[in-house]
């Protein structure tokens, strides 16, 4: 067990949607109150796990999967058949109510750096950007060669577009219906060839977006950049961070992943502190919220892992759920897991069993 250095105290409640994804508008209810009374929100659908011990089945995804997103009462799946090239977005009720498929497309390259948005799912095949409507209208090409990670915010999709045989990158975006990709800020790549992969796969990890920057997280490059949306200045928040990956909004900080753990840092201030040693693998999965950091702690070659609860008030990382090798004998043992997510009432582990994923919930309280 690991121990970690207390967060700064009530920080703002982060976004429930992916790695890289920033919050979708909330949603218009479909009629207005005639009245002058206070709407009444509608009844959500409750996690199935709450008050229940361990975890509990809320359905089964039979592709391979890519992420994890939550919102309102629902899990939405990111998916991926290799022998049909096809991805899908699927829907899952927390209750354990029976899925529904958003959409799907069948094409050349596995699906990366998924967002879901009020309006649609977005996602990049061999870094073309695509958009599937959750109207269930056909899914449709914004942009070729745009990106290998992206994220949506204020009605325009952002990415990271470089020159293989140029030092120089660029921030891009596209509005979410389409039309012209507009470069925003070019910036050093700052990298030689034998640190950074960026010469020739565009090796950005991960990016998020608010009203004001854009953060970039560069693996072998080894830094999380700032990049300003109004006066286009750049800041490395991270210097010297190898492998940084998995970006979060926290209140005024980014959380992100890198090769000692996980850290949270500043908007603008490069000076992150380390939360814990804890998700140190580039297979673990973590998901923060306004009372704790979940993490689920994959250790390469072995043949168990635990998920952890590490509440900001203590700082102090605790064992909740164990895992096991499917298969010990094998080498590399695997337990599986392959995706986590949290919302309001539970946590959410996403395990690849022999034939198909299985979607588990365990309840937070």
């Amino acid at each position: 067990m690991s121990s970690a250095s207390p967060a700064a105290a009530s920080p703002t409640a982060p976004t429930s949607l992916p790695v890289g994804t920033s919050p979708a508008p909330t949603a218009v209810p479909s009629s207005t109150p005639t009245s002058a009374a206070t709407p009444v929100a509608p009844d959500l659908v409750h996690c199935k796990a709450m008050g229940k011990r361990g975890l509990v089945s809320i359905g089964v995804l039979r592709e391979e999967l890519v992420d994890l997103v939550t919102e309102a009462d629902s899990v939405v799946a990111f998916s991926f058949h290799r022998g049909l090239a096809r991805a899908s977005v699927t829907r899952f009720r927390r209750d354990g109510a029976a899925p529904v498929v958003i959409g799907r497309h069948t094409g050349l390259g596995e699906p990366k750096s998924p967002q879901l948005a009020a309006d649609a799912a977005y996602f990049v095949r061999n870094r073309n950007l695509y958009r599937m409507p959750r109207s269930g209208d056909a899914t449709t090409q914004l942009a070729p060669r745009f990106s290998n990670t992206i994220a949506v915010q204020g009605g325009f999709v952002y990415g990271v577009s470089c020159e293989p045989k140029r030092p120089i990158d660029h921030l891009i975006r596209i509005g979410t219906q389409g039309g012209a990709v507009e470069t925003l800020v070019d910036f050093d790549r700052s990298a030689s060839p034998a640190t950074d992969q960026g010469t020739s796969a565009c090796d950005y990890r991960a990016l998020i977006v608010d009203d004001g920057a854009a953060y970039v997280a560069h693996w072998n490059g080894r830094r999380l950049l700032r990049i300003s949306l109004g006066d286009r200045t750049i800041l490395d928040l991270a210097p010297k961070k190898e492998f940084a990956d998995h970006l979060h909004l926290l209140g005024a900080d980014v959380v992100f992943q890198a090769g000692g753990g996980v850290y949270r840092v500043s908007k603008t201030t490069p000076n992150p502190k380390r939360i814990t040693e804890l998700g140190k693998s580039p297979f673990s999965y973590y998901a923060p919220t306004a009372e704790a950091l979940y993490i689920h702690d994959a250790v390469p070659y072995a043949p168990e892992e635990w998920t952890y609860e590490l509440p900001w008030s203590t700082g102090t990382a605790k064992k909740i759920e164990y895992f096991k090798a499917l298969k010990p004998d094998e080498t590399p043992p695997d337990v599986g897991i392959r995706g986590l997510a949290v919302d309001d009432e539970c946590l959410y582990v996403a395990r690849q069993l022999e034939k198909y994923t299985a979607l588990y919930a365990r309840g937070r309280k």
